[in-house]
C-alpha cells in the first residue's frame, strides 16, 4: 500500500495497520519536522497558551520516544538511514532501529557492544562545516543542538553508551570513510573522535583523524534556543 508525504505530497509505502492508526504520514524525518514547524507550533499548537508542569513535560517526552521507537514518526526512513542500515548488515554487525532509552529513541543501538550510531542529517542536525556560523542557525537547528546534547549526556550518564556520529555528507560522499569508521568504532576504545567529518581515508585506505578537527555545535553550545 502506497500513501502521500502529508507535506511534501511524494508518494511511500506505507503498512496498512500504520495507515489506519496514524492521522498523518511522512517520508522522513524532515518532513515531519517541517509539517510540525508549520503547523504544530505557536498560536497553530493545541495547546498554545496552557502551562505544563514537570511532570506532564516528563510524560510527553516519553510518549515522544515510544512513538519513534514504535515507528509511528518515520526518523529510520531518509536514504542515509538506510546506507548505514546496509553496511551494517555487510558487516554482520546485530543492531535494533529506533531502541527507546526512555526519553530518546536511538537510530542504531548495537546490542553486543553497547553503543549507538546516530546518523546526523547536516541541514537538521547543523554540521558545522556547512553552517560556520551559529548565530545564522534557524530556531529548529538549534533545538535539535540542544537534544543531540541532552541524548548524548542521558545515554552517557545511565546506560554507559558510546555514540557515533556519522554525517550526511560522509554517507553520501565517502561510504567507505563510514564503514572503516564503524569497524573500530565497535573495537575497544579505537576511536579518538566520534564525528565523521574530522577523519579521512589515507592510500592504505584506513582512517586517519584529520590533523585539524572541527568541533559540533552541541559541543559548543548547550543553552535554550534564544
Amino acid at each position: 500500500m502506497r500513501a502521500k508525504c502529508d507535506n511534501c505530497g511524494e508518494t511511500v509505502p506505507v503498512i496498512s495497520s500504520k495507515l489506519k492508526k496514524n492521522k498523518n504520514i511522512f517520508c522522513s524525518s524532515e518532513c515531519y519536522a517541517t509539517y510540525r514547524s508549520i503547523n504544530y507550533s505557536g498560536e497553530n499548537h493545541n495547546q498554545f497558551g496552557l502551562k505544563k508542569s514537570p511532570e506532564q513535560i516528563e510524560k510527553m517526552r516519553i510518549a515522544t520516544a515510544k512513538r519513534i521507537a514504535n515507528g509511528e514518526i518515520p526518523t529510520t526512513s531518509t536514504s542515509i538511514n538506510n546506507l548505514i542500515k546496509e553496511l551494517l548488515i555487510k558487516l554482520e554487525i546485530e543492531f535494533n532501529e529506533e531502541k527507546q532509552f526512555k526519553y530518546y529513541a536511538t537510530d542504531f543501538y548495537l546490542p553486543t557492544f553497547n553503543k549507538v550510531i546516530e546518523v546526523m542529517g547536516d541541514y537538521w542536525h547543523a554540521n558545522p562545516n556547512k553552517y560556520p556560523n551559529y548565530s545564522n542557525l534557524n530556531t529548529i537547528q538549534k533545538k535539535d543542538i540542544v537534544r543531540d546534547k541532552r541524548k548524548r549526556t542521558y545515554l552517557s550518564k545511565y546506560y554507559n553508551i558510546d555514540i557515533l556520529y556519522v554525517w550526511e555528507n560522509e554517507v553520501n560522499n565517502e561510504i567507505k570513510l563510514c564503514e572503516e569508521l564503524i569497524k573500530l568504532f565497535v573495537q575497544e576504545n579505537k576511536l579518538i573522535n566520534y564525528n565523521s567529518f574530522n577523519y579521512f581515508l589515507n592510500s592504505k585506505q584506513g582512517i586517519e583523524l584529520k590533523e585539524i578537527t572541527v568541533i559540533p555545535y552541541f559541543d559548543l553550545y548547550f543553552s535554550e534556543p534564544r
